[in-house]
Order: C-alpha cells, then structure tokens, then sequence
C-alpha cells in the first residue's frame, strides 16, 4: 500500500486519466485529479473514496487559462505530499491550414505550456525528497507527423524531447521519468472530435487498446528506467518502422492520409 503519498492526475474525468487514478486508488494513493465536466468527475471522485479510503480531492479546471492554471498550482503546492504527477489532459484538433486557429494556440497551452507549469511546481519538492514520479502522457502521434494532426504531434513531439532531457538531469536525484505514448485507446477522445474523430476511427480499426490496459502497462514500467513507453506491440512495431524509414518515402506516404 502508498499510504500517504499523494498522486496529481489532469485530464482524470474519462479515459487514461480515469484509469489511472483507479488503479492508484486502489493502491492507495490519495489524489488530486482535474477535469472540467464537475457533475461526472465529482461523481467519479466519490466512487473512488468509498470504494477504496482514499482521499480524492476535484480541482475544476481549464488548463489552457492562466489564472485557473495558477490555482490549480497552488492547490498543489498546498498539498504535503505530491509522489507521482500525471499529465494527461489534452485533446485532438484536425485541420490546420483552414482550421480555428485559436483552438490550435489552445492546444499548444494544454499539452505544453500547462505540463511545463506543472512539472515544474512539483520537481523541487520531489528533488528534495529525493524520490517521486512524473508520467507526461503522449502519443504515437509524436512519431508520426502527418496532415490532419500537425499541432497534435508537435505537442506530442515536444513531451518526448521535454521528457527525455528532464530525466538526463533528474536521473540522479531518485525520480522517474515516463513519456508515455499510446496508440488508438477505446476512450471519448475521437467522439469529442466530432466528424474528425470518427473518419479517423474508421480510418484505423486495428490495434485499439483499452484505457484500463494503457495505464495498467504504464505504471509497471515507471519503475524500469524506460523513458519512452510506447505500449502494444503493434504501436512498437509501428513506431519502429517509421523511425527507420526515409523521409524521401515516408512524406509522399503520409501525405494522403488525410482527415
């Protein structure tokens, strides 16, 4: 059991956040979790305390806003202990050319402005302690620029690279450092996307993992020394092609595979 730890999840309302936090509940862990639907993230933080004692505290927040972003940093930084830091907020946005521009900047903020401000507020005390956890939860989208997720795999792309190089400098003072970066999860983020979610949900039937699955394998590995996790053998598989092959072919490939 982690009595006494405390972990901070964002993005915990449905989905890989919600997996998280059940599975680390269940554990034991005190949490904090974000969300913006207060009816069902309220809902889901009372299921979690009966069933497992846990203490389980709601910040409803909008991350892409500064002053809700700061309080939500506060409220941690008010809490005794912060173990594990979990980064899971985000959402998806097709089109970029003819797109909402501002919902694309919304983006850029939630995925790396706000995992940066969080991150940052916790890594002191987890330094002096000596000891802790941060899981940035991307995606496959990070090796696999294409059109219909230009700003979606850039912000993905920069939560690798900002993961990585953290850990070169955490990797001596008992922190570990996740990236984890799932492939196509049964979870709402295609439904929220509307049409654009669904094409895409079409477009790949394979490979689906359930959100319970992801974040099961993600906390067995935090512990490895696995930075970069990418989940499913097909996603490895996948992401290891892709990585060797040439961008000569690899862009025309990509280019008609639009959303």
């Amino acid at each position: 059991m982690n009595k006494n730890r405390t972990a901070v999840i964002t993005g915990a309302t449905s989905g890989i956040g919600a997996a998280f936090a059940r599975i680390l509940a269940q554990q034991g862990y005190d949490l904090l979790i974000t969300g913006r639907r207060k009816e069902k993230i309220c809902a889901f933080a009372d299921e979690l305390m009966a069933k497992y004692g846990v203490t389980v505290k709601v910040s409803i927040v909008e991350l892409s806003d500064d002053s809700q972003l700061e309080r939500l940093i506060e409220e941690i930084r008010a809490l005794p202990d912060v173990s594990l830091l979990i980064n899971n907020a985000g959402f998806g946005k097709a089109g970029f050319v003819a797109g909402d521009v501002d919902r694309h900047l919304q983006m850029l903020r939630v995925h790396v402005f706000a995992a940066v401000r969080l991150t940052q507020s916790v890594v002191g005390r987890m330094i002096a302690a000596e000891q802790g956890a941060i899981i940035n939860v991307a995606s496959v989208a990070a090796f696999f620029p294409m059109p219909g997720s230009v700003t979606y795999s850039a912000t993905k792309r920069f939560l690798v690279t900002f993961t990585e190089a953290l850990h070169t400098e955490l990797m001596t003072h008992g922190i570990h450092m996740q990236v984890l970066c799932p492939g196509m999860t049964r979870t709402d983020f295609h439904g929220k996307m509307g049409k654009e979610g669904q094409d895409i949900e079409n477009r790949y039937p394979l490979g689906w993992m359930s959100p319970d699955k992801v974040a099961e394998l993600s906390l067995k590995r935090l512990d490895s020394h696995r930075v970069v996790y990418v989940p499913g053998v097909m996603n490895k598989f996948l992401v290891r092609i892709v990585s060797k092959m040439p961008r000569c072919l690899y862009y025309p490939l990509v280019s008609r595979m639009r959303t």
